[in-house]
């Protein structure tokens, strides 16, 4: 009878001990399933975007260029140099002419500024409107760029064309370089360079080609000139090969490197150099002094 009685005991005791984790089991599913609905699930967030329309000049003459581009008013928050980081992606320019008829141009990437460019020839006269459109797109799993269309533009087209500013005239007398952006034909005919044999690229022995000591780009001036000067930083129209335009100018006059201009004493230039990449050692000598005696 002793025997029974202790194994009845142990069955209320393992009855017990079920009843206790039930009941743990249970309060630790009511905590979590309270908990989980305590912590908020992830919001989607919408920036929402401004694009702008541009055409001119806003009066032509039929299959004169008009220049149109369409740009966001703030870079892809990704954005990088060159072809790194990410672009505002399917931009559209949409041009109706005066009969109703839509000419639709892209869709195209932005480039790292946020904006696309176009040259546009119409053929019949008449008013023209353009319009730029960007549909949005999602930046990550939860954010994304709302879509945004521009205002209306319009240009004028008349049948006969509109005169353009002529040229400046090659000079007849002694110049110098740079050569202003704005003087194209100088920097088609005067702004080539012959490199010898010191090719500034790759396994390029020559300026023109690996053959023969030739420059096709230009004719050599007929009056005394000086060769080389001592150049602060880059600019103008470089000549050679390169299109003259108003965009052929190099992109140097950072205040990064030009922190002031130079100056002349008695003859002599005397100017900062900076270190940069190709320079390093300008961390021993953070401000490096020269004197340059022509």
């Amino acid at each position: 009878m002793l025997e029974i009685k202790i194994g009845e005991e142990k069955m209320k005791n393992i009855k017990r001990i079920k009843s206790k984790i039930a009941i743990a089991v249970l309060v630790i599913m009511f905590a979590t399933g309270t908990l989980m609905t305590a912590i908020p699930t992830a919001k989607t967030i919408d920036f929402p975007t401004y694009i702008i329309a541009n055409a001119g000049p806003d009066l032509v003459g039929v299959s004169q260029p008009v220049y149109i581009n369409a740009f966001m008013t703030k870079p892809n928050q990704g954005a990088a140099m060159g072809t790194a980081g990410s672009r505002y992606e399917d931009l559209s320019i949409v041009i109706t002419d005066p009969n109703g008829k839509k000419e639709t141009f892209g869709p195209k990437q932005a480039d790292s500024t946020g904006g696309i460019f176009m040259t546009y020839y119409p053929t019949i006269t008449g008013n023209f409107t353009v319009q730029a459109f960007y549909p949005g797109q999602n930046i990550t799993n939860t954010d994304r760029y709302l879509g945004s269309e521009s205002s209306l533009v319009t240009f004028t087209v008349q049948q006969d064309p509109i005169a353009t500013t002529g040229q400046n005239p090659l000079p007849t007398e002694y110049w110098s370089r740079p050569i202003y952006s704005t003087n194209f034909d100088w920097g088609a005919q005067l702004g080539s360079n012959w490199w010898g044999l010191g090719g500034p690229s790759f396994s390029i022995t020559g300026g023109y080609d690996t053959q023969g000591n030739v420059q096709p780009y230009g004719q050599a001036p007929k009056s005394s000139h000086i060769l080389w000067t001592k150049p602060t930083s880059f600019g103008g129209q470089p000549g050679g090969e390169i299109a003259s335009d108003q965009e052929s100018q190099f992109t140097s006059t950072s205040i990064m490197k030009n922190h002031f201009n130079p100056i002349i004493i008695y003859g002599v230039l005397i100017y900062q150099e900076w270190p940069t990449a190709n320079n390093p050692s300008g961390l021993d000598n953070p401000l490096m002094w020269k004197a340059i005696d022509p």
